[in-house]
């Protein structure tokens, strides 16, 4: 990932300043005004322009992303190069800033002056641990023949989102396609899941439990992610086993916050990307567990390693392609012979024999007769 000034021809981006901002008069207003900067990750993903005003404040007149880049951290990642790059010669401050920032909470009225409140100080607090000792993540990185690893990433919420991220592209194995016209970085496990995995376990962990961090693993086997808190109520744990819980936050400010930033996407909790898996990228979906007081996702990094994680030894018996017909059964929750047949493109008796295996370890249920037989957990 790499942050470029753009000093030559900046109408060339114009078609992406445009999803920002519609008009391209209003474009032309500020367009050679003020600073403009695009980040690239292999190809361009975000533009913003940046004009500093007389007053010395710093006013952001446009960013925009890809549409298919959004929700990837582009833009927060962005944002967190222009607010270091400009808060030594410009302070961040008018009257529409902290109208907004007391509207959201972070900001609170004292005498003649505006302090942060506990969650302004988390969002973007240079040291929040100081007062939430909590709000970090520990990160380790185990492998065979090597010694254990351990990252403690720290600072503001929004930076956390940021530094894990560089600290998981750092650690993940990876390729380069080279087949493309343009070269193409193939991490051994997919970036989008795990980008939208640990967000969220930043955006909707318990920040009131005490001496509860989030937990990020990378071992040989799987990808551990570990959130403090129990399921928000009226989420059940079984729900997000099924991947089938509602978009609902125990912290809706900070999901706003980060939505705004481009960090994440507030129409759900990213399982429409984790339900991608089989399908995508030819990987298990993760074993999903609670150990008090964590919600566990652990990411099997091959189709073995799910035997190793889903703590159920009948899992074992199976080979390779029972297990990925066991994983399809896991996400569709029910299923008939014939959809099973269709969806691995398999003959009807290999289909039955896949599906009376798995009824006989007890891993799924027959249910139903004739015609109306259905196969589910």
């Amino acid at each position: 990932m790499r942050i470029e000034k753009i000093t030559g021809n900046r109408k060339q981006y114009l078609d992406l300043l445009q999803l920002a901002d519609e008009q391209e008069d209003m474009i032309d207003r500020y367009l050679e005004k003020g600073d403009m900067f695009a980040l690239y990750d292999d190809d361009l993903k975000t533009v913003c322009v940046v004009v500093a005003t007389d007053d010395g404040t710093c006013e952001l007149k446009n960013i925009a992303t890809y549409k298919k880049y959004q929700g990837k951290g582009y833009a927060g990642a962005l944002i967190k190069f222009i607010c270091d790059l400009y808060k030594k010669n410009c302070k961040i401050a008018s009257s529409d800033f902290y109208r907004i920032f007391s509207h959201l909470g972070l900001l609170e009225e004292k005498g003649n002056s505006f302090i942060p409140t506990g969650l302004g100080l988390l969002l973007f607090g240079k040291r929040p641990q100081l007062l939430y000792p909590n709000s970090l993540i520990r990160a380790t990185y185990k492998t065979a023949g090597r010694n254990e690893e351990i990252h403690t990433v720290e600072g503001s919420l929004v930076h956390q989102a940021n530094d894990i991220l560089q600290w998981y592209e750092s650690h993940i194995g990876k390729q380069i396609n080279r087949s493309e016209a343009q070269r193409k970085i193939i991490y051994d496990y997919p970036m989008d899941v795990i980008r939208e995995s640990i967000i969220n376990a930043i955006v909707h962990r318990d920040y009131d439990m005490e001496g509860a961090p989030v937990y990020f693993e990378i071992n040989d086997i799987a990808i551990v992610i570990k959130s403090p808190g129990l399921p928000v109520p009226p989420i059940k744990i079984e729900q997000l086993q099924q991947f089938t819980a509602p978009s609902l936050s125990r912290n809706p400010k900070i999901m706003y916050v980060f939505d705004q930033m481009n960090l994440v996407e507030q129409r759900g909790l990213g399982f429409q990307t984790i339900k991608e898996l089989p399908v995508k990228y030819h990987l298990p979906l993760p074993v999903v567990s609670f150990d008090n007081p964590y919600i566990v996702f652990a990411f099997p990094r091959n189709t073995d390693a799910l035997k190793e994680i889903a703590g159920n030894d009948k899992l074992k018996e199976l080979n390779a392609e029972e297990l990925r017909g066991f994983d399809y059964i896991r996400l569709v929750q029910k299923t008939t012979r014939k959809e099973y047949e269709i969806k691995f493109g398999y003959d009807k008796k290999k289909a039955e024999r896949h599906l009376k295996r798995m009824t006989e370890l007890g891993l799924i249920q027959r249910k139903g007769s004739s015609s109306a037989t259905c196969y589910e957990l």
